[in-house]
């Protein structure tokens, strides 16, 4: 069957967004690893506010390890005040994008009844 030129036309712009869209994707990805990378080597280096500077946006966006870095310095009150219930919103976060870090923190602090009531239950379900 041969294609009217509008049904071609309409076939390369849709093919054309999803490119573009994939791209989009691609470069979003290797920004957020960057910014990642250097948000843990200043964690790592103690200098706490540059890394939560660089995680909270990340975090935002929906990145799961930066959501659950970012749980760290709450729980840890590195660079921010302690604030458990914070961590707990962070961890969960990134708990259900299947970080097993984050479950394993979330499932201490429920054990802990660290920002949230102590609940075995929960504690041995994360």
């Amino acid at each position: 069957m041969l294609f009217k030129i509008e049904q071609l036309s309409k076939i390369l712009r849709q093919v054309t967004r999803a490119v573009m869209t994939v791209l989009a994707l691609m470069v979003s990805l290797f920004v957020n690893a960057a910014g990642f990378e250097d948000a843990i080597k200043a964690y790592y280096a103690k200098d706490y506010k540059t890394a939560f500077q660089g995680l909270k946006p990340l975090a935002d966006q929906g990145f799961a390890k930066a959501q659950r870095n970012l749980g760290i310095l709450y729980e840890n009150g590195q660079g921010v005040s302690q604030d458990y219930a914070q961590a707990v919103e962070l961890y969960n976060l990134a708990a259900e994008q299947g970080d097993a870090e984050a479950q394993y923190n979330l499932g201490t602090l429920y054990d802990l009844g660290q920002g949230v009531s102590q609940d075995y239950g929960q504690a041995v379900k994360f």
